[in-house]
């Protein structure tokens, strides 16, 4: 069986934080694994990982988070609010470019020993979309969020992501009692598994008012 393919991202937003992410990608060498290092700016990744400006074509998402971080009262960017929507932009983008993994990874803090753990990573996050894990941190030199997993192969993956994308872009992560990156995505799942259960249904209700055909009425069918 042929290793599965894997996107790292190391998300950052400046330069000393493209340098700590590059330090964290650097400690994976799992079989598999693709590493993008996003940068704000010219950085060189010094080939250890390939390395993505997320502001190279002006977008628009990061001024947008930091106009609703503003709006919510808050001015420190390390609000937790703020930095998982704009690394989760940043795994956006960089997926957005890099298509075809089986499985992609926020990388923020606790890269040791990620070989030997990736087998039970691998195993716990099917059927459920997302794995959160990974220890947050409180240094500004390292991105204090902690990491996620996302399995691509899940059909759920895609919507999921852009639904928890909603929350953020539309503020309404600052509504959220006991906010945290896993209640978002959380709320996401619930949102996207709610809305295929009621396409499922309203398949189903034209289905259900078709009434059986009684056996005189196809009789005659069967004798033609």
């Amino acid at each position: 069986m042929s290793e599965p393919s894997i996107l790292l991202c190391g998300p950052a937003l400046n330069a000393e934080e493209s340098a700590a992410s590059l330090d964290l990608l650097r400690q994976v060498s799992l079989p598999g694994a693709a590493k993008y290092l996003v940068t704000t700016g010219k950085f060189d990744a010094e080939g250890a990982a390939k390395a993505v400006n997320v502001d190279a074509d002006y977008p628009r998402e990061t001024a947008h988070l930091q106009s609703l971080l503003r709006w919510a009262g808050i001015g420190d960017l390390s609000d937790p609010r703020f930095r998982d929507g704009y690394d989760l932009h940043c795994l956006r983008r960089v997926m957005a470019r890099f298509k075809g993994s089986d499985y992609a990874v926020l990388l923020r803090n606790g890269a040791a020993a990620f070989e030997e753990r990736w087998p039970k990573l691998e195993e716990s996050v099917r059927g459920r979309v997302y794995l959160i894990f990974g220890r947050s941190s409180g240094t500004r030199s390292v991105n204090p969020g902690k990491n996620l997993l996302i399995d691509l192969n899940d059909e759920r993956a895609a919507a999921v992501l852009d639904a928890a994308w909603e929350l953020y872009a539309t503020g309404a992560v600052y509504g959220m009692e006991d906010y945290s990156f896993d209640l978002a995505l959380s709320s996401a799942l619930e949102a996207v598994e709610l809305e295929e259960t009621w396409r499922k249904a309203e398949i189903a209700a034209p289905l259900a008012e078709i009434e059986p055909m009684t056996e005189a009425e196809l009789s005659p069918r069967q004798m033609s």
